[in-house]
């Protein structure tokens, strides 16, 4: 077993480990450093605002959020919303 460390996130691999997984935790880790979908949503937030760019995983996750899945404040509803104003308004970058 290998165990990752990445800042505060470890993640343990095995042989049986997915090789899609793997690819997509190096692809995290190329892009931004930390894996986003392991990221806290208010740090996930705050790297896409002072980034200005968020990736379809990311409105994947931010979509989930809303929907229901996670229990959150009005502030982070609202953060997310202006998210999603800024991704139809342009003032975002959608990168895949």
């Amino acid at each position: 077993m290998i165990t990752i460390a990445i800042d505060t996130h470890h993640r343990e691999i095995t042989q049986f480990t997915p090789y899609f997984y793997l690819l997509e935790l190096l692809q995290d880790v190329m892009q931004s450093g930390t894996p986003t979908h392991s990221m806290p949503l208010e740090e996930l937030i705050e790297q896409i605002l002072n980034s200005h760019s968020i990736t379809r995983d990311e409105e994947h996750r931010l979509v989930s959020a809303l929907s229901g899945s996670i229990a959150m404040d009005e502030d982070l509803q609202a953060a997310i919303q202006r998210i999603f104003y800024g991704m139809r308004h342009g003032l975002l970058n959608v990168v895949d």
